[in-house]
């Protein structure tokens, strides 16, 4: 996951759209204009991956009933985002910050590596009444933007690319940490 965000961005541009696979604006976006400006040893070292793109039902308590719905639809491509169950396992509180609902209360600030305490960012999870998407606020928080940008609510939220590395792809320096970043080869 980029640590950085490419900005602002509209889940949807032009119709009502919830669906990652349709494609939406952003997987457009990321997997066309994004992807291309890589240069080839960047898009080299990109691997396709399946993501888990199927929708979720908002302030569940039943992690692992949320993950299997995620898990049930599945998406293939270069370029994706981080899915909301993705989010919460990043938690290292799971006993306070293990579920939807939980998150929904933004009690993880301190303890989640992939909270940025100063911007929101898209997860590439739709809720199930097809009308949301989960996004991530600067406080830790969940927050369901309205995806469809047609609508006067339409959100522009900002966007963190993930990607899969080839198995060619060596760590040669740094922790991980982001004092330390690795470094890659």
């Amino acid at each position: 996951m980029k640590s950085e965000t490419l900005g602002s961005y509209a889940w949807e541009m032009y119709n009502f759209a919830t669906d990652w696979a349709r494609p939406c604006s952003i997987n457009s976006y990321l997997n066309e204009t994004y992807y291309s400006g890589l240069n080839l040893s960047a898009q080299s070292q990109i691997v396709k991956h399946n993501f888990n793109i199927g929708k979720v039902q908002i302030l569940n308590n039943d992690l692992g009933a949320q993950i299997n719905d995620e898990n049930s639809v599945k998406w293939e491509g270069n370029i994706g985002l981080a899915s909301a169950s993705e989010y919460i396992r990043a938690d290292s509180n799971i006993s306070s910050c293990g579920t939807f609902s939980l998150v929904y209360n933004n009690r993880c600030k301190s303890t989640n590596w992939m909270i940025t305490n100063t911007y929101d960012w898209w997860t590439i999870t739709v809720s199930k009444n097809d009308v949301n998407v989960f996004s991530i606020l600067d406080d830790g928080g969940f927050a369901y933007a309205y995806s469809s940008g047609t609508s006067p609510h339409q959100s522009y939220i900002d966007i963190r690319p993930v990607i899969y590395l080839s198995s060619s792809v060596k760590i040669t320096g740094g922790d991980g940490s982001q004092s330390n970043p690795y470094t890659i080869e």
